[in-house]
């Protein structure tokens, strides 16, 4: 599809993608207000297109933060601030939205699907946990609908059930470690001196454990009984294991190591890499260099054009930006430490009020 065609949404969330890259680069005060507006433009043109969901979600969340603002007497600053910082997970999505093309064309991935998919009743529903869990940790949302073709709504509801646990069991863990998560970008966001090598050795065992918890609840619960028709086992195949693993690994160490080397968060790394890596990527699965050329183009067309269909993440993330700043601007900063020493002195008890809270 030609680039020409995008509606101009599409040029309003490229504009915050690019905002967002330029923010790291130069100090420019006027970065602030241009994305904070490029962003309310983005949601009013496309709110109405959302499903009910999404939007009743962002206008309340956008609602409430601005009205707490309001009270607290900061709702010009709080709104800007609030809208301009979206831009960070806006930018992740953008990130993500090109992965995702090359990811369902890939010879190699759609290899390593089959082999997900195509398992005996015994490990399958370990194997789709730990096959989507690998391939989401890196492709996020990418990797989820690669494997996600083995959900059909024919299948014995007890099947579709566990296939569906398992699924989300494995995509949902990787959360935990993975640093091409919206959770962990959230967590490393709103503590800047926190390392994700902090994190991921303790994530990643966490995720191990809920897994396997989830494997061995699943025998439990419905032991050896077979709920499908046995398949014949795919095997991946020694040159697809190497381009999976080339894929993966090579899109891995080139965020993890811009973010180590330039010292950048992983959302603008994301941003900078995926773009680039997957215009190479759907190339290399040309025959032709006339092909390849054809290909990158297309890619582009669709990832552009497709951007408005971002609006119920952008909406609801959004909202859960503005609804924290808003709510934040109610307590200044130099009085939230002795509130906390008075009314949760214990560090456990400040930890779970705000998982829980």
């Amino acid at each position: 599809m030609s680039v020409l065609k995008a509606p101009l949404s599409a040029w309003v969330y490229l504009l915050i993608a690019a905002l967002a890259v330029v923010d790291v680069v130069i100090e420019w005060h006027g970065i602030v207000p241009l994305a904070a507006g490029l962003t309310v433009l983005f949601l009013v043109l496309e709110i109405f297109n959302a499903p009910p969901t999404p939007r009743i979600i962002g206008s309340v969340l956008i609602g409430a933060g601005l009205t707490a603002a309001g009270v607290g007497g900061h709702l010009t600053s709080a709104a800007l601030d609030g809208f301009a910082r979206s831009k960070t997970f806006l930018l992740l999505f953008f990130a993500v939205a090109w992965l995702q093309i090359p990811a369902r064309e890939s010879p190699a991935l759609q290899a390593a699907r089959e082999v997900i998919t195509r398992q005996p009743p015994g490990r399958r529903f370990l194997i789709a946990a730990l096959g989507v869990h690998t391939l989401g940790s890196v492709l996020n949302l990418a990797g989820l609908s690669l494997v996600a073709t083995m959900i059909d709504r024919k299948l014995d509801p007890n099947l579709l059930k566990r296939l569906s646990t398992a699924l989300m069991l494995g995509f949902t863990s990787a959360s935990s470690w993975s640093p091409f998560y919206v959770s962990m970008v959230v967590v490393l966001t709103a503590l800047p001196t926190l390392q994700w090598i902090d994190v991921a050795p303790f994530g990643f065992m966490f995720a191990m454990i809920g897994v396997f918890g989830g494997f061995l609840y699943d025998r439990i619960l419905y032991g050896r009984r077979s709920t499908g028709t046995a398949t014949d086992v795919v095997v991946l195949s020694s040159q697809n294991k190497l381009r999976v693993i080339g894929i993966l690994g090579s899109l891995a160490l080139l965020v993890v190591g811009l973010v180590e080397s330039a010292g950048i968060s992983i959302p603008v790394a994301l941003g900078l890499v995926a773009p680039p890596f997957a215009l190479i990527w759907m190339a290399s699965m040309a025959p032709g260099r006339a092909t390849r050329m054809t290909q990158m183009r297309g890619l582009m067309g669709r990832v552009i054009t497709g951007l408005p269909s971002l609006r119920n993440e952008a909406l609801v993330f959004v909202g859960a930006t503005v609804f924290g700043v808003g709510v934040s601007s109610l307590i200044p900063a130099n009085d939230l430490g002795p509130l906390l020493d008075l009314w949760l002195p214990s560090i456990d008890a400040r930890l779970a009020v705000l998982t829980f809270g």
